[in-house]
């Protein structure tokens, strides 16, 4: 952000007829190159399958259920009293939906790749599985809802 801010350096690194600019270049492709090597990586932790972590099944259902049942309202409670208190556009019903929306969306891949850091991948993995798929159907559920309440 700093070198962003400052124009000496935004014109040095930034701008595409920059002698730096080969280095904002190369991050741009390592960040498009991320998220395909975050998949690999979650699915290399998937190999024996997603049964095959040490969590038991009772702490991944609770998990699942803290993660697509429990976090959606309090985000709509967050959103309700961010709005109540002006923080929020008036008038924005899209903004509303599209906040309303993230705390309904299953757990990033991005955590998994941090608790394979942490030596935890295989558990994570497991966990994000089932999380993404139960997100199917409780997302549908809380966009219905949400689209009931802000519309």
């Amino acid at each position: 952000m700093t070198l962003g801010a400052v124009p000496f350096f935004k014109q040095l690194i930034f701008t595409p007829d920059a002698p730096l600019f080969f280095f904002t270049d190369s991050c741009m492709i390592l960040g498009e190159a991320m998220i395909p090597c975050i998949l690999l990586a979650l699915g290399g932790n998937l190999i024996d399958g997603p049964g095959s972590s040490k969590l038991g099944f009772r702490t991944t259902a609770a998990i699942i259920f803290a993660r697509l049942v429990l976090v959606p309202p309090v985000g709509l409670g967050i959103v309700m009293l961010a709005d109540k208190f002006g923080f929020l556009p008036p008038d924005d019903k899209m903004f509303r939906f599209v906040l309303l929306l993230q705390h309904s969306m299953p757990t990033s891949v991005l955590a998994g790749a941090v608790a394979s850091l942490r030596g935890c991948g295989r558990d994570a993995a497991a966990v994000l599985f089932w999380v993404h798929i139960f997100a199917i159907f409780s997302m549908a559920v809380w966009i219905i809802l949400f689209l009931y309440i802000l519309f």
